[in-house]
């Protein structure tokens, strides 16, 4: 009988998932109306010692209007720490993320940070961004979808992400 040895390609963020890895979460509710806007992101803490590697995001509107998300990197924002965390691998001692899923409301827009596109999220849908690892964000970081209030009516959404994290 031969020694048979068998080799199997994975994609990076699947091996990251496989080795527990590999984080997912969301936003609770957001709520806009008028010009009160909100925010949903994953905030790299500074000190946090690991670079976090943009897997992907959806934006899902429950609203009867469109929305437009804005994406911003390295805004520095302040808000509230979502709960809804998990590795996507149960089957392994659960790992704690260093990065946090935060989210807020604002008055106005983001000033400071880069704005890096826009999309439309249209009304009673979800939007999915895939980046695969192509947005890196270091210590002290942010990658926001930051979403614009439809001004006349009541608008809710939630903001989720997949990543994965290495040490630098």
């Amino acid at each position: 009988m031969e020694d048979r040895c068998e080799v199997v390609s994975l994609e990076y963020r699947v091996n990251k998932a496989f080795e527990g890895k590999y984080f997912m979460g969301h936003t609770p509710l957001l709520t806009m109306c008028g010009k009160t806007n909100a925010w949903g992101g994953l905030i790299n803490p500074p000190g946090s010692g690991v670079n976090l590697y943009v897997n992907t995001f959806t934006v899902s509107n429950y609203s009867t209007t469109s929305l437009r998300a804005q994406l911003w990197l390295n805004s520095p924002i302040t808000g509230m720490t979502s709960p809804f965390v998990s590795p996507s691998n149960t089957t392994i001692p659960l790992l704690k993320p260093k990065t946090f899923v935060m989210y807020g409301n604002v008055n106005g827009t983001l000033t400071d940070g880069v704005s890096i596109f826009s999309r439309v999220v249209e009304a009673n849908s979800t939007t999915v961004g895939n980046y695969y690892g192509k947005i890196i964000i270091p210590p002290g970081g942010s990658f926001l979808v930051f979403l614009y209030s439809p001004v006349t009516q009541l608008a809710n959404a939630e903001v989720a992400f997949g990543w994965w994290e290495e040490k630098r």
